[in-house]
């Protein structure tokens, strides 16, 4: 190597190009070093351009997956709210179609109450009627009688009735006048007194014979009070027991039910016990009925008892009974339902006993299962009685639905109400009477 170098140094022509060589190797070289970062630098631009795509692309798909959950969320609030519409719709239409039944049920009910209503007033005009003709036949029976009287009479004693005018003195009946004591009057017992008593006043005889053709003439019911018959006349043909016994009390009590004393005897007027006022104490004598002071009659004719019994008016005895007419389509019996309701929450623990006597109006009515649904139905929980032939009812002597009767302790009727109302005044009867029981 030194005879290399020292060779080449002697030959000095082969310098430069040497070191021209030499530049161009180191060059070369470096321009290799170039290319080689370059293709670096590319790869990692390639790289920097993959990753800028990948999140790109990572971006676009979160993007997308945004946009459908957002597009899925608006589609499941839409289908929330249509349900909600949907409901809501179907819940109007339920409503509508509840109002519709309950519009159509009270149509139902105020024809129910028409047609009730229509029949009562027919049942009263047809009972107006048949009393009316009752009393017609009466009156022209009566009329009858005392004109055939009135004839025997006159024949008997041969009067002469022209120019007779009424008595100035006595007591008057249809205009005309029969003189006596108030007290102690004619009182013949058959036809024979009779004349002997009117031979010995002829005066007074015609007097009574005109009087009784002139109430006779006139239609009057009470024509037959002038009259002179005999003490074993019997009651006009068809006439009731009850009617026998107001003509008894019109005409007056003796030998002869219907005297001639009668005439001049005024109906005595016996104030009624306890029915002049609403509420009072029980008399002494009371009879068995529904006016206020009556001894409670005792169930009878029922048929099935709901929510408890059977109840009777002895086993009540010591309780405050409350005992309701009803029937279940009434609307006058449903509106006391809740005063009802009131009562048996406060007082039931109390000592009073609601007793609901069922007392069909309609056929459908007299079904037990359908007395039964309705006291499910509107919840009362008090004790009924059902029956369709009203006994009890007609005991009660009872016309009306509804009808409240108020029993004390004793088993005497206390108070009484027809209708709705007077829940405050009905209330207040009650307290007084279980406060009677010490409650």
């Amino acid at each position: 190597m030194r005879l290399h170098l020292a060779w080449i140094t002697r030959k000095k022509l082969f310098v430069a190009p040497l070191v021209l060589l030499v530049l161009l190797l180191a060059v070369a070289a470096c321009g290799s070093d170039s290319d080689t970062s370059q293709a670096q630098n590319a790869i990692e631009a390639e790289r920097m351009e993959a990753e800028a795509a990948a999140m790109e692309d990572e971006k676009m798909e979160a993007e997308a997956m945004a946009m459908e959950e957002e597009k899925m969320a608006a589609e499941a609030m839409a289908m929330e709210e249509e349900k909600m519409e949907a409901e809501a719709m179907a819940m109007k239409e339920a409503e509508a179609m509840a109002m519709d039944e309950e519009k159509k049920e009270a149509e139902a009910m105020a024809t129910k109450e028409a047609e009730a209503m229509a029949m009562e007033e027919e049942k009263k005009d047809a009972e107006a009627t048949a009393m009316k003709e009752a009393e017609a036949m009466a009156m022209e029976e009566e009329k009858k009688e005392a004109e055939a009287m009135a004839m025997k009479a006159g024949a008997s004693l041969k009067l002469d009735l022209s120019g007779v005018e009424p008595l100035a003195n006595g007591y008057h009946y249809e205009g005309w006048a029969i003189i006596g004591s108030r007290s102690n009057g004619p009182t013949a017992t058959n036809e024979e007194s009779a004349i002997m008593q009117l031979n010995k006043n002829l005066a007074l005889a015609a007097a009574v014979a005109v009087s009784v053709v002139l109430a006779a003439a006139c239609g009057s019911s009470e024509s037959a009070a002038t009259t002179v018959p005999t003490a074993t006349q019997a009651p006009p043909a068809g006439s009731s027991d009850a009617a026998n016994e107001s003509r008894v009390g019109a005409y007056g009590s003796g030998s002869a039910a219907y005297g001639v004393a009668a005439a001049t005897q005024e109906p005595t007027a016996t104030p009624p016990p306890l029915s002049a006022t609403k509420f009072a104490v029980a008399d002494v004598d009371r009879k068995v009925g529904g006016t206020v002071g009556d001894r409670a009659p005792e169930f009878g004719g029922i048929d099935a008892w709901i929510n408890g019994g059977p109840l009777t008016m002895a086993g009540l005895r010591g309780s405050v009974v409350l005992i309701d007419f009803w029937t279940y389509t009434c609307i006058n019996c449903i509106n006391t339902y809740p005063f009802l309701k009131d009562m048996q929450a406060k007082y039931a623990d109390k000592g009073l006993v609601i007793v609901g006597v069922h007392s069909p109006e309609f056929e459908f009515e007299k079904s037990y299962e359908n007395v039964v649904a309705a006291t499910i139905k509107d919840d009362l929980v008090w004790t009924m009685a059902q029956y369709n032939d009203f006994i009890t009812w007609r005991r009660y002597d009872n016309r009306y639905w509804p009808s409240e009767f108020l029993i004390d302790k004793d088993g005497v009727v206390r108070y009484t109400h027809i209708g709705e109302g007077a829940y405050a005044e009905t209330e207040i009867a009650i307290q007084e009477l279980l406060a009677e029981i010490g409650s």
